[in-house]
């Protein structure tokens, strides 16, 4: 059965965590100020809810052709979770995770992030197979699941965005037990796609 929380946890974890999106997001936040960087965050709203949606279509068209594919894509989804959970858990302070890049503020160059950023890449295709299309075959219900992670991205962009500077001293002075109860949070995703 779907699961809302489980769902919206993992949502809020994976796009509140810290990578290439947030990373530059939060940079070009405290060097360019909040209204600069809108577009850069447009573009990365955009390229997300396209990677999204070629994401659902090569899931469904596996889950579709390879009925026996589920299972697999189902365990390769909770692995990815953990090792994200592990990787959050052993990460540091904000500069040292995932190789922060000064970027500028395009809209373009938001939106030509998305299709190499490999976190994305790997959370479209998990909660695809992991979350959506388990439970929903029509369309309409797929697309509509699929729209709140792009929400979700944007939720996060502005508030790291909006915070930059703020939250950077904070998650830098606290991020040790930040970074555990992110990852408690992941591994309990993980593990709820099995009961």
């Amino acid at each position: 059965m779907f699961s809302w929380p489980q769902f919206l946890t993992y949502i809020a974890v994976v796009d509140i965590t810290p990578g290439p999106n947030t990373l530059t997001v939060m940079s070009n936040g405290v060097r360019f100020g909040f209204r600069r960087t809108l577009p850069f965050i447009g573009g990365l709203v955009l390229g997300q809810s396209v990677i999204m949606a070629l994401a659902g279509l090569f899931s469904k068209a596996l889950v579709d052709y390879l009925p026996g594919v589920k299972p697999i894509m189902l365990g390769l989804g909770a692995a990815y979770m953990l090792y994200l959970a592990y990787k959050i858990w052993r990460g540091g302070d904000i500069q040292a995770a995932e190789g922060q890049k000064d970027g500028s503020v395009t809209f373009a160059n938001g939106l030509l992030l998305q299709f190499i950023n490999p976190k994305l890449l790997l959370f479209a295709l998990t909660s695809m197979s992991s979350y959506i299309l388990p439970y929903f075959t029509t369309l309409p219900a797929i697309a509509a699941k699929a729209a709140l992670i792009p929400l979700g991205g944007l939720c996060s962009c502005l508030l790291w965005t909006t915070f930059g500077s703020l939250f950077c001293g904070f998650y830098t002075r606290h991020s040790k037990p930040l970074n555990a109860a992110m990852a408690l949070a992941l591994v309990y995703c993980a593990i709820a796609l099995f009961l």
